[in-house]
């Protein structure tokens, strides 16, 4: 990856620290927020001030008509950041004991709402 704008990292590193992901505004983020019971989760693809990068711990806790606010952890710090609903996509629950919580299980359609 080379280019104006374009930071090179080593393959499967983010070219920067995941602290600080850009969310989307209040106005975007569209309408009533619903906190999902137990969290769904999945990979999110999150904005920062200098790249993009896929999240791979994600946890969607809550969304709306048009976003979801995913929460992730990094070098033992929660970060959270609200994004798009197509920048999600569910991922199977990891193993009891490998970093998840067990009760980390995909959820659809709690509270009338479906994460896509």
């Amino acid at each position: 990856m080379s280019g104006p704008g374009r930071v090179w990292a080593p393959p499967g590193r983010p070219p920067g620290p995941l602290l600080g992901g850009f969310s989307l505004s209040e106005d975007a983020r569209g309408g009533a927020v619903v906190r999902l019971e137990v969290p769904t989760p999945v990979y999110a693809w999150v904005q920062f001030a200098a790249f993009s990068w896929r999240i791979d711990t994600a946890v969607v806790v809550a969304a709306t008509a048009d976003a979801v606010l995913v929460e992730w952890v990094w070098v033992g710090q929660r970060q959270e950041a609200r994004v798009w609903r197509a920048a999600v996509k569910h991922r199977a629950p990891a193993p009891a004991g490998a970093g998840v919580p067990s009760s980390s299980t995909p959820v659809d359609g709690v509270g009338g709402v479906s994460v896509r």
